[in-house]
């Protein structure tokens, strides 16, 4: 992933970590999405996949962080 994608990601977790349970869980969690996939796309499948296999507090998580990269999108942000 490059850099800019790598920022949007970071950018995103800074603002929903104030409404995150497992802050050190989902850190781990991106560090090693963002090493594996090669866009923020790739890493919103990822996460999707990850909600099937999380407890509820971490699929909580997820959802937050999910959202807030999806407004993202919405919003003229480019995600490639």
């Amino acid at each position: 992933m490059d850099s800019q994608d790598s920022e949007i990601v970071w950018d995103s977790f800074e603002r929903t970590a104030p409404y995150i349970s497992n802050l050190s869980e989902m850190k781990r969690l991106l560090n090693d999405l963002i090493l594996e996939v090669s866009s923020v796309a790739d890493i919103l499948g990822k996460l999707s996949e990850r909600m099937n296999t999380v407890d509820v507090t971490m699929k909580t998580d997820i959802r937050i962080l999910l959202n807030d990269l999806e407004r993202s999108l919405r919003k003229g942000r480019h995600i490639q």
